[in-house]
């Protein structure tokens, strides 16, 4: 599916469960994101921004940027990518929103099928969550994924 300059901004915003502080020490955070395999639910050009946060409020969390790599992580139909990032911050994610933007192209109504994000935490803590999405992401219509009720009861 051809998306001239077409952007996929991927928000997770995540918060502790448990104590609701977050550790001193750095952690890894390895993230893979599996998408559809049908006709039309990949893309080809793919800027990824991950921001998370430590509670409802949104405050102190890191954030990364991801654009299309050597390693080819894209978003393309099938494909399940993998990336990683560092943060001094070590939490807990137990929400995840997803947004697509088009960044003023001509990519309005343009859409994206997540089928899941596992984000797996390492470092000061051990911490594994998959996010099962499913569902078609679509310019300017965020969808979230809330299992913090979930978490909280775990």
């Amino acid at each position: 599916m051809a998306m001239s300059k077409l952007a996929l901004v991927i928000l997770v915003a995540t918060f502790l469960a448990g104590s609701g502080t977050p550790t001193n020490g750095d952690c890894e955070y390895q993230l893979k994101v599996k998408t559809g395999d049908w006709p039309g639910d990949g893309m080809d050009e793919a800027f990824v921004v991950f921001w998370l946060f430590r509670d409802s409020q949104g405050g102190g969390g890191p954030m990364v940027s991801h654009e299309e790599d050597a390693a080819g992580v894209k978003f393309d139909r099938g494909r399940t990518d993998k990336f990683s990032f560092t943060d001094p911050k070590c939490i807990r994610p137990c929400r995840l929103v997803l947004s697509l933007d088009t960044y003023g192209s001509s990519g309005e109504g343009e859409e994206w099928h997540c089928q899941s994000v596992d984000v797996t935490v390492s470092g000061d803590i051990s911490y594994s969550k998959s996010f099962h999405v499913n569902q078609y992401v679509e310019s300017g219509r965020p969808i979230e994924i809330d299992e913090c009720d979930d978490a909280a009861a775990a």
